[in-house]
């Protein structure tokens, strides 16, 4: 197939870098896509154009390699999350810390918001980090030292300030992940250790050099093998300890209720069997895997289907109500639209869904809830559904 006049619009508007122009054309391609398959994605995108931020940022190509760029406002899954109590204490101090900083300067003083997380790996570092920047509607620059050391050695401080240039021109949350990769105790000698101790320094003139107010979050495990003078250029430091029991099986809860099922296993004596929140996470996805392949799902409260309105499901269940023993497929109940019409016509009062709409508007909001349930089946069965299968959920 060809490209369209749109699409070559905004392939030269992305050429000639003019991010507004290049949105447009995004939306009018959008607005155009009329496939069903790929509608929830066109919603997804549409979401993130029409984002309160003013342009969207992409990572130019010298760096992209060394670094990931996420819109958590749009990327975050908050329902699945869950905060501690310390955790939370560290967000109120970040907040107003970013508050602070801007106060200080209109008073010519330089104030960093900088914030050093240790602990064991899977405490909830970088989740924590991700959720700073969900909050804030602000993008996270994750930036990966293992892969710039691995690769590029000798070019190292050159790409780290090529990081920090890029950053102090958007309006991004850096998060320095694994930083002890980079930021070592300097031992005085040459060769491979000289090349790193260079890299410290670096890091830290990068870091005095950041424009006001933006908020910096670094991650380590190991945090005893950092350079004592890197420690004066984080605002706040924190230990990221391991969670409680209670937190495991808040933890837990949360995560299922987020899906709308009812809990599948024994949480209190479940939980004793992992230390990390990550571990848990993992584990949990493994356990709704092995539920879903062999279809033993439990519907919390009578339904699964995610993320569908309540008036879509009413649609669907007064629709079908005629349909339980004749053993349609969706298809074919898509084919029958003057059913649809008539149905709503005789019914519509006591259903009270769809008074004084035309025959257009019946026929496409029933498509829609046919449509929208379909797709919310599949994606939380992985299988095709038959009518009596939604009904029975919905």
């Amino acid at each position: 197939m060809g490209l369209n006049r749109n699409v070559m619009s905004l392939i030269e508007a992305v050429a000639n870098q003019d991010n507004e122009t290049a949105k447009a054309y995004a939306k009018c391609i959008i607005a155009n896509e009329k496939s069903e398959k790929n509608k929830q994605w066109c919603q997804k995108q549409q979401l993130k154009l029409n984002s309160t931020k003013r342009n969207f940022i992409a990572l130019p190509l010298n760096i992209s390699g060394m670094c990931d760029l996420v819109y958590n406002e749009m990327e975050f899954n908050i329902d699945r999350y869950y905060l501690r109590e310390e955790e939370k204490e560290l967000v109120d101090k970040i907040l107003t810390r970013r508050k602070t900083c801007i106060k200080a300067q209109t008073m010519g003083i330089n104030m960093p918001n900088s914030t050093l997380l240790y602990g064991v790996p899977g405490c909830g570092k970088s989740l924590f980090a991700n959720y700073i920047s969900y909050i804030t509607k602000t993008p996270l620059l994750t930036v990966r030292f293992s892969e710039m050391i691995d690769s590029l050695l000798g070019k190292t401080s050159n790409n780290i300030g090529k990081i920090f240039d890029f950053a102090n021109k958007n309006d991004v949350i850096i998060f320095l992940d694994e930083i002890d990769t980079v930021a070592r105790k300097r031992t005085g000698e040459s060769g491979g250790d000289g090349e790193l101790s260079r890299v410290t320094v670096t890091l830290m003139q990068e870091l005095d050099k950041l424009k006001q107010g933006t908020i910096v979050i670094a991650a380590t495990n190991r945090k005893d093998m950092l350079d004592e003078a890197l420690f004066r250029r984080f605002s706040l430091i924190q230990e990221i300890g391991l969670p409680t029991k209670q937190d495991k099986i808040n933890m837990v809860r949360k995560w299922w209720e987020s899906i709308n099922m009812d809990i599948p296993i024994s949480v209190e004596t479940y939980v004793d069997k992992f230390t990390t929140l990550s571990d848990i996470d993992r584990d949990m996805v493994d356990i709704l895997a092995k539920m879903l392949d062999t279809e033993e799902v439990t519907v919390k409260g009578g339904k699964c289907l995610s993320n569908v309105d309540s008036w879509i499901k009413d649609v669907f269940r007064e629709f079908t109500k005629s349909y339980r023993n004749k053993k349609y497929t969706l298809d074919e109940l898509l084919d029958d639209r003057e059913y649809m019409y008539n149905f709503y016509k005789s019914e519509r009062e006591e259903a009270k869904l769809f008074a004084n709409c035309d025959y257009d508007v019946v026929k496409n909001q029933c498509e829609e809830a046919v449509y929208v349930l379909r797709d919310a089946y599949m994606r939380d069965f992985k299988q095709k559904p038959s009518i009596n299968c939604i009904l029975e959920l919905i």
